[in-house]
């Protein structure tokens, strides 16, 4: 029988004829496929359709090197390996129980395996009659008329699996009633190549089109159709090639069936690579569809699932499949997705390569203190950035140098839906050429904070402090628990050592009197003795339970940064940290004149030197990178200070105002009437990028933020300290310094009061919601509104942004906000 040549949209329009389905779910199209390729496969390709044998053997191999590559950190390779271990036992479990399941599913169903076998008795019957191939085609294209396009194509590749597996199981014993069964049938004693090729074809291109078939999204292909006519083609070809052979015996005389085989595997082969691109797009859709899912549902995954499922949808990972596609800079080694399962974790996302290094260093604190790990994906404007030398080569650079997670090949690992998933559902937070977001996301894999950023930079060192804490408080539990198990004890039985016997002693004290009047008492107070005992052996273990749920979970939520908002005041913990003093008062100095900050030091450590009450420290914390290195290398200055110290603090008071904002829109407060707000959009004002002021400086004593104002008057107040400082004695230095600036400043006339240096306040690209009036934190006079677009590659001086330095590839943009009074160049908006 010769293959018809017919034109295909002929063969389209008959073959769509024959289409009426029922819409009847019939049966379980995974259960019979997993039958049928676990018939098929091992005859063509071996002895199991699991191809993980080889990638298991690959990751021993990898498993064995990494050890040998290992920095000596043998508790966590052992924890590794062990949940490795496990995992792959209960992968192995899982597999055989679905194989089961699989077979009492298909064992259940009376009129499927009658069916199955109808079909196969008549794929024989119409084969052995030589009808013509497109003929018999339609015919059992319109005896499966009511079924799906999937259901109808299973049914033909079970029915041909049952002819084929029969024929393989005598043929592939050699022995006993099997191999003379064989003689006497006349079967070949193995599967030609050209039978493997071609079923492996049909298998594949089955798979595809069953894919296909049951997308909602792409369901309505034509490709199915035409799939579908091929595959049923290409099996009744087979059925007959068969036929013909067991009537010719070994005779070698069909040469022109294996030729139509062989044209008909070529056939097959031009259909699946015509279902390679549909398929891309559709795994595409449900990908982005999933991310949507995982990401933004309120329940999205089960409490069974991880980390590792939201990874498998970023990175298009099949389950299963150990594949590393990650490179752990803390162990210097690729590693699987699965070294994240069940873990929280943050995903630092960005629109380029250009992350500022004192983020990355910020990062692995975090990293290392909170024990959560950093995965970094950069997310560029095109695919073809890529292709460049020079920035694969800052990229290889970025992974050689750092201790986060990073994926090494970000265009072939990252799935496309995840990188349409970011720009489009992350926009306006997220956007090409602004600032890096980070996704955070707990132990469960669900989305805990869509933008952890902000309270990273704010809280991130002074929470992973806590953290600390809270870990070396937990170990220390666990050691305890350990030595005291070796003594065949608890530690709840040790405090019980103490505090049971003495609450014995108290209540035998108390009913003394009453001991031969009432029987038993003894045991009444030895029984109420040891309730008490259990309540606390009860309590320590909630407190223990805790205290590891704290430490295991992640730190970084939206529902946490809102809480600390509720509490939170204007104070120097929330502008400084963790360097808050008590009763010792602290000068922040900015600005871009060195020779000023060192006159306003010589200045203040002359004049306290004579009063040892006073206990002052000065620090730099300009954004000017020139001054900052300068002061750093000064051994003999008084004021502290380094690079890494002033981005911190610029780039944490911008993700206050920006958090805070946030917050007050959330909780619909007043902006103009929050306190917190006026005092940070002052602070931000002074060093806005270019229209940075000269100087300033701001007083603080303990956790209180005294005064704050521009270098000038802060100097004055200095220079005249003689006038003030019997006051400095007695209320303080803090106090004194107070009273006597906002005495110049209610002395002074009203042109003076509203002069100062011009300033602007700088909001984000990324910005939800940029305001359209905003009041002059300095002469409450409105301010103009403008849009800047910036470059920073090759800023060697590094002076617009806090410690930046070293040039920034890619452009930045922002909204500038400055007093209308002031004349500018700039274009407003």
């Amino acid at each position: 029988m010769a293959i018809s040549h017919i034109n295909e949209c002929d063969i389209l329009e008959e073959v769509m004829s024959t289409h009426d389905p029922d819409d009847k779910e019939n049966f379980k199209i995974n259960v019979i496929f997993d039958l049928v390729k676990s018939i098929l496969y091992p005859t063509t390709m071996g002895d199991s359709i699991d191809e993980d044998g080889d990638s298991d053997k690959e990751d021993s191999n990898g498993q064995k090197s990494d050890e040998e590559d290992s920095n000596g950190d043998k508790s966590d390779e052992e924890y590794i390996k062990c949940d490795k271990f496990d995992e792959e036992q209960c992968d192995d479990k899982k597999s055989n129980k679905e194989e089961s399941d699989s077979e009492k599913e298909y064992a259940k169903d009376m009129e499927l395996p009658y069916q199955l076998k109808r079909f196969s008795f008549e794929i024989s019957l119409m084969c052995a009659n030589n009808v013509n191939l497109h003929s018999m085609v339609i015919y059992f294209l319109r005896m499966l008329s009511t079924f799906s396009w999937e259901r109808k194509l299973l049914i033909m590749v079970a029915a041909f699996s049952l002819n084929f597996g029969e024929f393989s199981l005598v043929q592939c014993h050699n022995k006993g009633l099997s191999g003379k069964l064989a003689i006497l049938k006349g079967h070949e004693s193995q599967v030609l190549p050209t039978i493997t090729h071609f079923i492996k074809s049909i298998l594949h291109l089955t798979e595809h089109i069953v894919e296909l078939a049951q997308s909602s999204s792409h369901n309505s292909s034509t490709i199915i159709s035409i799939g579908c006519y091929w595959i049923v083609t290409s099996i009744l070809t087979y059925g007959s090639y068969f036929t013909s052979r067991l009537m010719s015996m070994h005779s070698g005389c069909f040469i022109g069936g294996e030729t139509q085989l062989s044209s008909l595997t070529v056939k097959i082969k031009d259909v699946i690579s015509d279902c390679r691109p549909i398929l891309e797009k559709k795994r595409e859709v449900d990908s982005y569809n999933a991310l949507c899912h995982a990401f933004f549902d309120e329940n999205p995954i089960p409490s069974t699932s991880s980390t590792l499922d939201v990874l498998n949808l970023v990175f298009n990972a099949k389950k299963g499949v150990k594949q590393k596609l990650i490179y752990d800079g803390h162990r210097n080694q690729m590693v699987e997705l699965s070294l994240l399962k069940n873990k929280s974790l943050l995903m630092l996302i960005s629109s380029s390569l250009d992350i500022d290094k004192c983020l990355i260093f910020l990062l692995e604190i975090i990293q290392q203190k909170a024990q959560l790990r950093v995965l970094w994906i950069p997310i560029l404007d095109s695919p073809i950035f890529w292709g460049i030398k020079y920035m694969e080569k800052q990229y290889r650079s970025l992974v050689n140098n750092t201790e986060l997670l990073l994926v090494e090949n970000v265009q072939k690992s990252v799935s496309p839906g995840f990188v349409r998933f970011v720009k489009d559902k992350f926009f306006p937070t997220f956007q090409i050429g602004g600032e890096p977001i980070i996704v955070s996301l707990d132990q469960n894999g669900r989305m805990v904070h869509r933008n952890a950023m902000h309270m990273v930079l704010m809280r991130g060192l002074d929470i992973c402090g806590r953290m600390s804490d809270l870990k070396v408080l937990s170990k220390r539990r666990m050691a305890d628990m350990q030595m005291v198990s070796k003594r065949k004890m608890s530690v709840e039985v040790e405090i019980g050592d103490i505090i049971i016997p003495f609450l014995q002693k108290v209540l035998t004290e108390r009913v003394s009197t009453m001991m031969d009047l009432v029987p038993g008492i003894d045991g009444n107070i030895s029984e109420f003795a040891n309730k008490v005992d259990g309540l606390i052996t009860d309590w320590f273990g909630d407190i223990q339970k805790q205290i590891q749920n704290l430490v295991d979970s992640n730190i970084f939520t939206s529902k946490k940064e809102n809480d600390l908002w509720k509490i939170e005041t204007w104070c120097t913990k929330l502008v400084l940290g963790n360097l808050v003093e008590e009763n010792r008062c602290i000068f922040l100095i900015g600005g871009h004149d060195i020779q000023w900050v060192k006159t306003f030091e010589s200045k203040v450590m002359l004049e306290i030197q004579f009063n040892p009450q006073s206990q002052v420290k000065m620090f730099y914390v300009g954004s000017n990178v020139k001054v900052a290195s300068m002061i750093e290398v000064d051994g003999k200055c008084n004021v502290k200070g380094n690079l890494f110290s002033s981005w911190l603090f610029w780039s944490r008071l911008r993700s206050i105002f920006m958090s805070r904002i946030n917050f007050i829109e959330e909780t619909h407060g007043d902006e103009e009437c929050d306190e917190i707000l006026r005092k940070l959009k002052k602070l931000l004002a002074y060093e806005a990028n270019d229209l940075v002021v000269k100087e300033w400086a701001m007083l603080c004593k303990g956790n209180k933020i005294v005064v704050c104002d521009q270098g000038d008057k802060m100097l004055k107040v200095m220079n005249e300290y003689d006038k003030w400082k019997e006051n400095a004695i007695a209320k303080g230095f803090d106090q004194a310094f107070k009273d006597y600036h906002e005495m110049l400043h209610s002395t002074s006339t009203s042109t003076s009061l509203h002069h100062h240096h011009r300033c602007a306040l700088k909001y984000p690209c990324n910005f939800e919601s940029v305001p359209e009036d905003v009041k002059c934190p300095e002469c409450c006079h409105g301010m103009q509104k403008f849009v800047t677009f910036k470059c920073y590659h090759d800023d060697d001086d590094g002076d617009d942004d806090g410690g930046g330095g070293g040039g920034a590839c890619g452009a930045s943009s922002g909204f500038a906000l400055k007093p209308l009074r002031e004349r500018d160049r700039d274009i407003p908006v």
